[in-house]
């Protein structure tokens, strides 16, 4: 069986899980907090998360991870511009939903349970958030979150639900996707990076740990104007709809 080594609240982890299971690929998810996650991707000659090891080969990016599902479910790349949108998702729009993200939970003493509840019960989880504050201070520093860099990417990130609400046209809801009529790669890129920030209440490891109710009136207010976008209501319809609901097979240390 696969095995899949992930950084769980990570979006570009989410993207990779969703693949897999759409694709109907068995895996079991091996889950680590942030800087520990090395210890499993070195040893398999990656470095970042995801990273996938089957018998044959290693997988050691969201987006390889996602041709390989492709070769199962040809669906997922069959629109014509499906990776190139894919890619752009990746590249453009996830380091800024990630950057504000990890601000957000941050800034709001979020991050811990998040980062640690799906480790809990393990060695990994007792060192981990023993060194949290350095972890905490490495994450800030190596990915430049701070409030000039959230409010740049806050601004980034009303462009692309600009951009997709505009792609998605005036057609009913789950009617038609980012690439035309077929649920693509495009979507799982767009809706994992975005879930991050609207937080739907089926994303498994952010949404448990959030009460929007109890934000900040500037977050609550953000994720509302965000999911009343067409693109917004598109990514609560994904979850809601396309989403795989199945546990997942995971494992601890």
């Amino acid at each position: 069986m696969a095995l899949l080594v992930t950084i769980p609240a990570s979006n570009y982890c989410e993207k990779a899980r969703w693949a897999l299971t759409l694709a109907k690929i068995s895996f079991r998810e091996e889950q680590h907090a942030p800087m520990f996650h090395m210890m499993s991707t070195i040893p398999k000659r990656g470095r970042s998360v995801p990273l996938i090891k089957t018998p044959d080969a290693t997988f050691k990016s969201s987006d390889e991870i996602m041709a390989w599902c492709a070769k199962t479910l040809p669906s997922l790349h069959s629109p014509s511009n499906a990776i190139e949108k894919e890619l752009y998702f990746d590249n453009e729009f996830g380091p800024h939903a990630r950057r504000y993200s990890y601000f957000m939970v941050f800034s709001l003493n979020l991050a811990k349970p998040i980062l640690f509840n799906p480790i809990a019960h393990t060695w990994e989880h007792t060192f981990a958030t023993s060194l949290f504050p350095v972890t905490k201070a490495l994450v800030i520093k190596g990915m430049k979150i701070d409030q000039e860099g959230s409010d740049r990417s806050w601004i980034i990130i009303q462009k692309f639900f600009d951009q997709v609400s505009e792609l998605l046209s005036d057609a009913p809801i789950g009617t038609r996707f980012i690439c035309g009529d077929t649920f693509s790669s495009a979507d799982i890129s767009f809706c994992s990076h975005a879930s991050i920030i609207i937080l739907p209440p089926q994303s498994r490891f952010i949404s448990p740990y959030i009460d929007i109710e109890k934000l900040p009136t500037i977050y609550y207010e953000r994720i509302q104007q965000l999911r009343a976008t067409r693109a917004g209501q598109f990514v609560m319809y994904c979850f809601a709809n396309l989403y795989p609901q199945s546990p997942f097979n995971t494992a601890k240390l």
